[in-house]
């Protein structure tokens, strides 16, 4: 991506966390820990909209989180488990929390600013921490 098309999806992105409120973006409740695996994702009913974090819990209860993904598709955060689970990538991996997002905007933002404040160890790209450091 070149840096003008860079500047112009952060300046749009700034654009849409000032629509939405930022406060009102952070207040999206994280659910979880679960167990990741088929049995329990396959039998999960929700096609919710959201973001998702991977990793593998620490000994005071938080989990270590290793990638963290947006599920804005027909199949919302189940489909796009299901889908990581089919790939077999990532065997460090034992469970997953969630985010659900009221739109695809608010899931595109929250996965940027979760990438940058988290910098997940499987996530290649948006670590770099530029939209965090300005404040609102």
């Amino acid at each position: 991506m070149t840096d003008i098309r860079r500047k112009v999806n952060n300046s749009l992105i700034l654009d849409t966390i000032c629509k939405i409120g930022y406060h009102k973006l952070m207040n999206s409740t994280y659910q979880g820990h679960y167990s990741y695996n088929h049995p329990t994702i396959h039998s999960w009913n929700s096609s919710a909209i959201g973001v998702y974090y991977c990793g593998y819990p620490l000994q005071d209860g938080s989990l270590a989180v290793l990638y963290v993904g947006r599920a804005v598709g027909q199949g919302g955060i189940r489909g796009r488990l299901l889908e990581h689970l089919r790939e077999e990538l990532w065997h460090s991996i034992t469970h997953f929390g969630y985010t659900v997002c009221n739109t695809i905007a608010e899931a595109e933002i929250l996965e940027r600013m979760e990438i940058a404040r988290l910098q997940p160890h499987y996530n290649t790209q948006g670590k770099s921490p530029g939209l965090l450091g300005r404040s609102f």
